[in-house]
């Protein structure tokens, strides 16, 4: 069964919102899938110009991708970081810490990239 909310969006009993006249689709989930790919495709693209593993990258290289990831407005996201950890094969709790580095000194990091 449907409800329908403010703003012309429909709930399923299920929790999932759909908004009117997209054919069903979650809207949110558009929006996920477009900035987890732009990920995907930064990382993927700093690893493969590098000719290296994502799990060899040096300290500096995860470094100057985090701010890459920045500058491409990332982690405006909600959810980034976990996201961005998956993408780096590192843990939540490093990439909190690389980015209180990257967002002390974020010039001497985007020369990097």
């Amino acid at each position: 069964m449907h409800q329908h909310g403010p703003h012309g969006v429909r709930r399923r009993r299920a929790g999932a919102v759909h908004v009117r006249g997209t054919g069903g689709e979650p809207a949110a989930g558009v929006v996920r899938r477009d900035w987890t790919e732009t990920v995907n495709d930064i990382v993927g693209g700093y690893t493969r110009d590098r000719g290296v593993r994502v799990e060899r990258l040096t300290r500096q290289d995860r470094l100057a991708l985090l701010a890459r990831l920045g500058k491409a407005g990332v982690f405006s996201q909600r959810h980034s970081v976990p996201t961005v950890a998956r993408a780096m094969r590192v843990g939540r709790s490093t990439i909190y810490q690389l980015l209180t580095e990257v967002r002390k000194e974020p010039a001497s990091h985007a020369d990097a990239s």
